[in-house]
Order: structure tokens, then C-alpha cells, then sequence
């Protein structure tokens, strides 16, 4: 199988990633300054899975509603946009992460794990150190890896040539690009470009690994990455065992080890919350 253009590999995002309508509709509704809450919650009920999941995420412990929430008017209305794209983009990315990935020797569900515990780990720091919708940090955090999906069509292939680079000391990154010419974080980005998501989600997912090339939103998506495989969320992956981590980016937003610690504790009892609240 012969390794694609980026350009053609981006042509295969809808095939390979395919977004259900309504749920893509709502998400361009809440990103719509003119939208009402009406509005949103009309076109989510046209899709009734999606409605319930919403619903079900809305009334857990994670979210902390004061109370019960039955219809999609409520949750848009009590939650606000920006918790509810949040909750759309999890409904979404629960079913398309919930697959074995090959290539990434990566089991079913462990990329939707992961990618779940940075999402969250990336709305808490955000949230600790007082940035800017930390909302945003959410869906950041949840996409990150979204470039996976599609490279897993060629990495089996491959995955001996990028193993041999890593034997040799390249992190999985960087393996990627010597033998593909690009990596899953640059493909993460251009489908988050494709998707028409805000230029600080495309950022953070496209320099995760690259944290100092990118802005606030790729040092935050960084470090959620790098805690969310610390805690053993899809710490069994290939590529995970060759990650790299930027202490200085770490160090620019906490002063201590023990407020690190700190951080890292409060974290991780929010991500044991989430993860309950996606359970089944």
C-alpha cells in the first residue's frame, strides 16, 4: 500500500471519520454567535442517540447539574454552549475511538480512554490556572489523536521501519514523519481545519508534540497528553512508549514538584469522574 499525499490523506477524513450530520450540525450552531438555545436543542433532538448521550452526560456527577435534566432544551440551556460542544464532540469521538487500532498496537477502547482523561485533564488545568474557555481545552484534549485514525490505515505496513527508528531513539513523532512524511498530529490538525474548528483547538492538537511551535492551547494539550499516559490512560500503545515530554512547559505554569503533585492528584479524581460518567 502506498503511503498518500497529504492531501489525499485528508481527502479520506470523511470516509474514514464519518461525523453524523446532526451532530455536526449542532456544532457549527454553537460555535454561531446569532444561535439561540432553541435553536440548538431543535436540530440535537433529531438525533436521537446523540440526544440521549447529551443527556446522560449532562445529569452526571462529572458535571454537576443542581438537578435532573430530561430535555434537550434544558441541558443547552443550564450547561451553555461551549459544555454542550464539549459533550457533543464526546458523544462523537467515544464511537469512532472505541476501535483496536493496528497500526498503534493499540486495543479497543484505550485510545477513547485516553483521549477522554486528556480531555478532561486539559479543562481541569485550564480551569487551576485561570485560562480562557477552558472548554476549549476540552475538545483540544479529546482530539488530540485524531490524526491516529487515519494513519492507522498505513502504519501496520510500516510499523516495523517507525518500531526500528524508535529502537534507535526517535520518539514515535518523529518516526512517523521519517517514514510517512507527516505525523498524527499534524494530520490531527488539518482535520480539525477540515472540521472547521476554532484556529486555538486546531493549534493545540496540531503541536501536542511540538508544545514550543504552538500557542497556550498546544502547552496545555501537551501536558494532558503527557498526564493522561502518566496515569495509565492508553499507556499500553506503541507510540506511547516512545512519548516525549517537555519539562519547561510543565515548569511555566506550576513554580513546585508539590504543587505538581497537587495538580496531578486533583486531576486524576476528575478524570475517575468522567470516566464513571461515560461508563455503560
Amino acid at each position: 500500500m502506498s503511503i498518500p499525499s497529504l492531501p489525499e490523506l485528508i481527502d479520506q477524513v470523511d470516509t474514514v471519520l464519518p461525523v453524523p450530520s446532526v451532530a455536526m450540525q449542532v456544532v457549527k450552531l454553537l460555535d454561531q454567535p446569532d444561535s439561540n438555545v432553541r435553536d440548538v436543542a431543535d436540530v440535537l433532538a433529531q438525533d436521537q442517540g446523540l440526544t440521549a448521550n447529551v443527556l446522560k452526560l449532562a445529569n452526571s456527577a462529572y458535571y454537576g447539574m443542581p438537578r435532573r435534566v430530561s430535555l434537550p432544551v434544558e441541558a443547552v440551556a443550564l450547561l451553555g454552549f461551549k459544555t454542550v460542544r464539549s459533550i457533543v464532540w464526546s458523544s462523537v469521538m467515544e464511537v469512532l475511538y472505541n476501535k483496536p487500532l493496528v497500526g498503534y498496537k493499540l486495543e479497543s477502547g484505550a485510545l477513547w480512554e485516553h483521549s477522554l482523561a486528556a480531555a478532561v485533564i486539559g479543562k481541569y488545568l485550564a480551569n487551576s490556572f485561570k485560562l480562557k474557555d477552558p472548554e476549549s481545552f476540552y475538545v483540544s484534549g479529546l482530539l488530540h489523536d485524531v490524526g491516529k485514525l487515519v494513519l492507522n490505515i498505513y502504519l501496520p505496513v510500516e510499523f516495523g521501519k517507525v518500531i526500528g527508528l524508535v529502537e534507535h531513539g526517535k520518539t514515535f513523532s518523529e518516526a512517523e514523519k521519517e517514514v510517512l512524511g507527516y505525523d498524527h498530529a499534524e494530520i490531527g490538525g488539518l482535520i480539525c481545519d477540515k472540521w472547521h474548528l476554532p484556529e486555538n483547538i486546531v493549534d493545540g492538537v496540531r503541536y501536542h508534540h511540538s508544545p514550543q511551535e504552538g500557542s497556550e492551547s498546544a502547552r496545555i494539550t501537551h501536558l494532558s497528553n503527557a498526564m493522561a499516559l502518566m496515569m495509565g490512560y492508553g499507556s499500553m500503545g506503541a507510540a506511547s512508549m516512545a512519548s516525549s515530554f517537555d519539562e519547561s512547559v510543565l515548569y511555566s505554569f506550576v513554580s513546585s514538584e508539590e504543587e505538581w503533585l497537587d495538580i496531578l492528584d486533583k486531576a486524576e479524581e476528575q478524570v475517575l469522574l468522567a470516566m464513571h460518567a461515560t461508563a455503560f
